[in-house]
């Protein structure tokens, strides 16, 4: 079973190539994939503003990572990335049960999920239901999935 720790900085580069790989097992062109570069690459911005933890197996190898931020908004789920390897193995599970622990803790009745359209059926088997649809910020003209879980 995966345990969850705290992102390191000294992680980011390898956490960002982390969500790229997560992201291509969509089927998307390494045109698209270039699109969402930006978008998934993590900072130190992040680490500071968000919390962001890593899934890890006995060894400390990164299984997974998730980010939850809190604004004026609502809380959002800014990623949730499994390594490819370990998709179906619980890793998701465990991931998106430390995000909701998070948002709770920061006091969150909902948390807000802007979903890759190949992900939604993991967010609504957790009980995320359809909530419209949000801009994407890496390619004009493309929406995303919008989900609103309930805390």
């Amino acid at each position: 079973m995966a345990q969850i720790r705290r992102a390191r900085a000294v992680e980011l580069e390898a956490l960002s190539a982390l969500c790229l790989r997560s992201k291509a097992v969509h089927g998307y062109s390494a045109t698209l994939l270039e699109a969402f570069r930006q978008e998934l690459t993590l900072s130190h911005w992040d680490l500071d503003e968000d919390e962001v933890a890593v899934a890890v197996d006995g060894e400390d190898n990164i299984l997974g990572i998730v980010q939850v931020s809190t604004g004026p908004a609502g809380c959002f789920l800014e990623k949730l990335f499994v390594e490819p390897d370990r998709a179906g193995a619980g890793v998701g599970r465990v991931l998106m049960d430390w995000a909701c622990e998070a948002a709770r803790r920061r006091g969150a009745p909902n948390m807000i999920i802007e979903s890759d359209p190949g992900a939604v059926g993991f967010y609504t088997r957790y009980g995320a239901r359809e909530a419209g649809t949000a801009p994407s910020e890496s390619v004009s003209g493309r929406s995303l999935p919008r989900l609103l879980l309930k805390l």
